[in-house]
């Protein structure tokens, strides 16, 4: 059984207590509750680039269409796009455990990390935006009506693929 004090998870949506399921901050990234709230959106911190007209002008069209004009719209991604994103993924557990276990300790002691599910932004009362950061760090308030967290810093981890042009970890001084 894994045990990290300053690194606070999230259960799945089943084993959430009463209504704190209905807060998509609580509920679990990639689970089934997840993907359906997510499909809600016009926009996603994922696809904003897109969505926003910043990227091309056939990649907002497609948006548009998909989102819109509800076109089934195949996105193809590529073998080696995909390989870099199960990368990321994979390794995001270990962006995580250096975050808890060597930065925090040093400079946020009294900090703990925690998982977050995803935020939305309405636009006239509808859903509009929902984004997903990997967590956040922040401090538990206790003694209130409820315990909460109060979030100081969002997080968002990216694993670079590993590649021929690295420079070298040295452990030693080269001679």
């Amino acid at each position: 059984m894994y045990s990290q004090d300053n690194w606070v998870s999230l259960k799945e949506p089943e084993d959430l207590p009463g209504s704190i399921g209905d807060d998509l901050r609580f509920v679990k990234q990639r689970s089934p509750l997840w993907f359906e709230n997510r499909n809600g959106f016009r926009l996603t911190g994922s696809k904003i680039f897109e969505g926003l007209g910043l990227d091309s002008l056939k990649n907002l069209q497609k948006h548009h269409d998909k989102v819109i004009r509800k076109k089934d719209v195949q996105e193809n991604i590529s073998e080696i796009v995909q390989e870099r994103m199960d990368h990321g993924t994979k390794s995001e557990i270990h962006a995580i455990a250096t975050l808890t276990s060597k930065v925090l300790p040093v400079y946020y002691p009294d900090m703990k990390y925690f998982e977050e599910g995803a935020f939305h932004i309405k636009h006239d009362g509808k859903p509009f935006i929902l984004v997903s950061p990997d967590g956040s760090i922040g401090q538990l308030e206790v003694g209130t009506a409820h315990e909460q967290t109060v979030p100081v810093l969002s997080c968002e981890f990216k694993c670079p693929f590993p590649n021929e042009n690295t420079i070298p970890v040295h452990y030693t001084i080269p001679t």
